[in-house]
């Protein structure tokens, strides 16, 4: 199953996250200061990879999100 659902998120590119772009935007955070940047990054990723239905049960999909893209 878990292979399955890998191949099938690669396939359609979803949940696909530029962690080069994260990583440099999470380090310019630490080191700098500058956390807006970070933010707003992830604001616009989950804007474009999610729809209105998945915010039916409220702010999980912004926590599983942010759990997944950080923890890369």
């Amino acid at each position: 199953m878990h292979g399955y659902l890998r191949d099938g998120l690669r396939d359609v590119g979803a949940f696909s996250v530029n962690t080069h772009r994260l990583s440099a935007l999470g380090q310019g955070m630490v080191l700098q200061g500058q956390w807006q940047p970070f933010f707003d990054f992830l604001r616009e990723a989950i804007a474009e990879q999610t729809g209105i239905r998945d915010y039916i049960c409220g702010e999980k999909v912004i926590q599983g999100f942010l759990a997944g893209s950080v923890s890369l």
